[in-house]
């Protein structure tokens, strides 16, 4: 993310909350909001906690960054950055979507925490995301490890993130499809006799077969496949260049 995106992201984030959040003329800002919405976007790409900032800045009042964290928290819970990377989407058509899940080893932080089971002694956080085929993220889902991968019911664990990920899709105003259902790739972790939809169009969960499966599968072209599971991978990739997740 260059500072130009930075900026974008900045400018849309105050529109959000110059129209959104209610002001008390009783209340006396010391800073702006562009000040603390800067160092917000420090702490989610530089820095790796919130109380990293102290160390990084060396603020005056030394608890000055949990005024920066209570400001995010209360932004977050008003929609205002939600709101701000739906508009961000823009105009999308498309009737092919891509979905995956990824492990990210957590340096610090606690927000859903889990065991990774393929390296015991790390934490790690599970992310799905769903992208379309020119790589433009539609919805990122951060999962609760504690109750699957103690357990390793991964593959359940994700069959419930799909609904999560339809919710967060179904927000979206300017997503078109010219084609009577959408196509959902995913690995088969996937494979699920639940139905769901997006703008009332059905949606067709395009899987590798599944060997001595009960679920009647779709039938799929392995082109389609292989032609469009990369691409996941390398928004993956992207993501995890962030420190604060990675």
């Amino acid at each position: 993310m260059n500072q130009e995106n930075i900026n974008i992201f900045i400018n849309s984030c105050l529109q959000q909350i110059n129209s959104k959040v209610p002001k008390n003329p009783r209340y006396k800002t010391v800073y702006s909001d562009e000040y603390y919405l800067k160092h917000i976007v420090n702490v989610l790409y530089n820095v790796t906690s919130w109380h990293a900032l102290q160390r990084v800045y060396n603020f005056s009042p030394k608890n000055h960054f949990k005024t920066i964290y209570n400001k995010f928290r209360y932004w977050s819970n008003l929609g205002i950055f939600k709101n701000t990377f739906l508009n961000s989407i823009g105009h999308v058509t498309t009737n092919c979507l891509i979905i995956d899940a990824t492990s990210i080893n957590n340096k610090e932080g606690i927000q859903n925490i889990g065991i990774n089971p393929e390296q015991k002694k790390h934490n790690c956080t599970k992310l799905s995301a769903i992208c379309t085929k020119n790589k433009k993220i539609l919805s990122v889902v951060a999962c609760n490890n504690n109750k699957f991968f103690k357990k390793r019911k991964t593959i359940d664990h994700e069959l419930k993130v799909i609904k999560q990920h339809m919710d967060n899709i179904k927000d979206i105003k300017y997503l078109h499809n010219n084609s009577k259902y959408f196509r959902l790739i995913g690995d088969k972790g996937y494979i699920t006799k639940d139905k769901h939809t997006i703008n009332n169009k059905n949606v067709h969960i395009i899987t590798k077969f599944k060997i001595n499966s009960k679920i009647k599968q779709t039938a799929f072209n392995e082109k389609i496949i292989n032609n469009n599971r990369y691409k996941i991978e390398n928004l993956f990739a992207v993501i995890k260049f962030f420190d604060r997740i990675n």
